[in-house]
């Protein structure tokens, strides 16, 4: 089994470059749902790879419209003689990556579908000969992955975010109102008010994440599984860091679980836990107090501000009594509010979006109500 590393930022680059992991996995701000390399650095990333000698993998998980094609197909071609192989995620670019690159390998991402052995082949019938390799979904069990014959490499996630969502679309923006190129926040839904998932919306679209990094590196036999690679998917620097000076010795593993900053989950490589009755993933501390809540915390950064969903109308000053989903309780005075184009607000309130002043133990999906 062998390993690859993505690079999503060039702060990343020159411990890329140490690790001696040969594969690396390059999302672009242009290609990548979640990367920030501009397209002027591509030449100085591709250079210094190269150097390094390491084969060049472009990820190109975006969904893109027909309104787009033709442009991103202009960029694709000023780098594809720099690159080794194109990783796609959508059938369509695939077909499109056939067609005018005849000659390039090319990897399938299946990780937000096919997950039975018929369809996998049939997949890897349509795209061969060009296609080398097919990246599995983290949601497929052992049992699953032992059924899939095919005579390319397998690829699975062993570390990283697991994206629960995709969209193309701009919902961020568009329910908050913001302008800014990019947006990152934590959200959470009212059935499960204690998974704090985090936000992410950018060129390519809006995305969610789960609560819990994946990390299957450490108590399961690989050997088992018979992959072929295991990607890992960084996001932190000082992990990047630790790999360049310690992969591949004894005990990296150990080391880089050490970096992780959420907690991690397994996923469904041994277990499937979905089928656990809603009662029992339904926080009781916010569920008493649904019914009277009129808000619900969307963001609180430290020291600075809270975003918060006003459901009711709202006369002000207000007795607020803050449930966070731990189950404190904070009482405060809300005597105004500031909605999001900054106009400050000290009267009646309506539904709508807001900015609050950061309130100590007051979380994401902490619920608001009058007392």
């Amino acid at each position: 089994m062998k390993v690859l590393l993505n690079i999503n930022h060039m702060n990343q680059l020159d411990f890329v470059c140490m690790t001696k992991i040969d594969e690396v996995l390059i999302q672009t701000k242009r290609f990548s749902r979640v990367g920030f390399i501009e397209d002027k650095d591509l030449d100085e990333c591709f250079l210094k790879l190269k150097k390094s000698n390491k084969t060049l993998i472009l990820d190109w998980n975006t969904l893109v419209k027909d309104s787009e094609i033709e442009v991103i197909k202009l960029h694709l071609l000023k780098v594809a003689d720099k690159i080794d192989v194109i990783r796609f995620l959508d059938p369509g670019v695939g077909l499109l990556l056939k067609e005018i690159l005849p000659q390039k390998e090319l990897h399938f991402s299946m990780e937000f579908g096919n997950f039975n052995a018929w369809g996998i082949k049939n997949w890897v019938n349509c795209f061969n000969p060009q296609l080398t390799r097919i990246i599995l979904s983290n949601q497929l069990p052992l049992a699953e992955i032992r059924k899939i014959d095919v005579d390319i490499e397998i690829e699975i996630q062993g570390c990283g975010r697991i994206e629960l969502f995709y969209s193309p679309r701009k919902l961020i923006h568009r329910s908050l109102n913001q302008s800014s190129d990019s947006i990152s926040l934590l959200g959470a839904s009212e059935d499960r008010p204690t998974q704090i998932s985090p936000l992410i919306e950018n060129d390519s679209g809006t995305f969610m994440f789960y609560d819990k990094d994946l990390f299957i590196l450490d108590g399961l036999s690989f050997e088992d599984i018979c992959p072929d690679y295991i990607r890992l998917e960084l996001y932190h620097l000082d992990q990047f860091e630790m790999l360049a000076q310690t992969f591949p010795e004894p005990g990296w593993v150990k080391k880089l679980a050490k970096t992780l900053t959420s907690k991690t989950t397994r996923g469904f490589y041994r277990v499937n836990k979905s089928h656990a009755p809603l009662q029992r993933l339904t926080n009781k501390h916010i569920k008493k107090e649904s019914e009277a809540k009129v808000g619900v915390i969307l963001e609180s950064v430290k020291k600075q501000h809270m975003i918060v969903e006003i459901l009711k109308e709202l006369m002000l000053p207000a007795q607020i009594l803050f449930c966070s989903p731990e189950g404190k309780q904070v009482e405060s005075t809300v005597r105004k509010v500031e909605n999001l184009s900054g106009t400050v607000i000290e009267e009646n309130i309506q539904p709508g979006y807001y900015k609050l002043p950061w309130i100590k133990h007051v979380v994401p999906a902490s619920v608001l109500r009058v007392f």
